[in-house]
């Protein structure tokens, strides 16, 4: 490749860019500006391809190629039947490329390639019980599910003990975090609604937590600090490994596509849910199941959070002066899919999810 080459496409992608910006300077409007830029990018794809940065499918190349009319007005290629044979070898080289599709699936993939993503199955553990339903009705009924904790000293949110643990034998128990045993619970009901899932192959699982078992690390450095090494539980790094609510719902599910625990503090939840949706959307996963659990109600997280004066002091969650927030646990899942599979199977179709972006400022 040539140095002029080179020159020639950096100076055509820094026009793009100087493109972009101009059209916001004169002030178009966000869906002109939108589509502008879209455009811009479909443009900066194809530089790249050129340059040989990206790969691209051949075959696919070749079958447009051999179907596009010459200056002349023929076909290229010769008659029908030349064609014909042209682009049936253009398809076996396409099927042999099959492992380029990665390199298609990147924010840039076109939109016909992209799939539609709904939810067929909702999984929640909150502080009305373990259901979906039990939260829908305490919300619409406009119960508050906080208590006043005598033995904490703050208001926070706890599981009630209705919900049943009773099915893990002890030493699974111990095992496991709290957070990981409700996450095994949201788990089975949004896989029990979204029913008739059987391929699990790839299907993504991430449920992000945000802080670990810290009582029980407490305990442990307790036990450390007193020399009694032998008494620490063999399950301890389980149990304060943030991944592993998600490792646990996939063991459990036979989910063998990536498993993941994305964990960025309170936006963690909508965080794992947009990710899965962008796997499900560009085609890296045919299902998803995302959200976010977390079990930090005890001695070490209240003190944090007070001494950063985070707790509220009041009453008003909706108010512009609130105080804070109340510290509680719970767990949300979703379970997402391609549209095509869900209707295919005839599953109950709850919502679908449209889009989705993050910004950090």
């Amino acid at each position: 490749m040539s140095d002029n080459f080179q020159d020639r496409d950096l100076r055509r992608l820094r026009s793009l860019l100087e493109d972009v910006g101009e059209e916001a300077a004169l002030g178009a409007s966000l869906p002109e500006l939108a589509n502008y830029a879209l455009n811009a990018l479909r443009k900066y794809r194809d530089m790249l391809i050129s340059l040989g940065q990206i790969k691209v499918n051949s075959a696919l190349a070749k079958t447009q190629t051999s179907a596009a009319p010459s200056s002349s007005g023929n076909p290229v290629g010769g008659g029908p039947l030349q064609q014909e044979q042209q682009q049936e070898e253009a398809h076996g080289e396409q099927q042999e490329q099959a492992q380029d599709v990665d390199d298609l699936m990147d924010p840039l993939t076109p939109l016909e390639m992209l799939h539609r993503v709904v939810v067929t199955g909702i999984g929640v553990v909150s502080l009305y019980g373990a259901g979906f339903d039990l939260l829908m009705k305490g919300l619409f009924e406009g119960r508050s599910a906080l208590r006043y904790s005598k033995e904490l000293g703050f208001v926070v949110g706890s599981i009630p003990d209705s919900v049943d643990f009773s099915r893990w034998t002890v030493v699974q128990q111990r095992e496991m975090c709290r957070a990981s045993l409700l996450s095994l619970l949201a788990a089975e009901e949004a896989m029990s609604s979204a029913d008739g899932i059987e391929d699990r192959s790839s299907t993504l699982v991430n449920i992000g937590a945000c802080m670990a078992d810290l009582e029980h690390i407490g305990a442990t450095a307790e036990q450390i600090k007193k020399v009694e090494i032998r008494k620490i539980s063999p399950y301890f790094v389980p149990r304060i490994l943030n991944n592993l609510p998600a490792g646990y719902v996939a063991m459990k599910y036979k989910m063998l596509g990536d498993v993941e625990g994305t964990s960025t503090a309170c936006a963690t939840g909508v965080h794992c849910i947009g990710n899965a949706f962008r796997a499900v959307r560009h085609g890296y996963s045919r299902q998803a199941l995302a959200g976010s659990a977390e079990s930090c109600v005890n001695p070490i997280s209240l003190a944090g959070f007070h001494r950063m004066r985070a707790l509220a002091t009041g009453d008003s969650p909706f108010d512009n002066k609130r105080s804070g927030f109340v510290l509680s646990e719970g767990v949300g899942l979703l379970l997402m899919e391609r549209f095509e599979d869900a209707q295919k199977r005839g599953a109950n179709i709850l919502a679908e999810v449209l889009g989705y972006d993050n910004i950090c400022f």
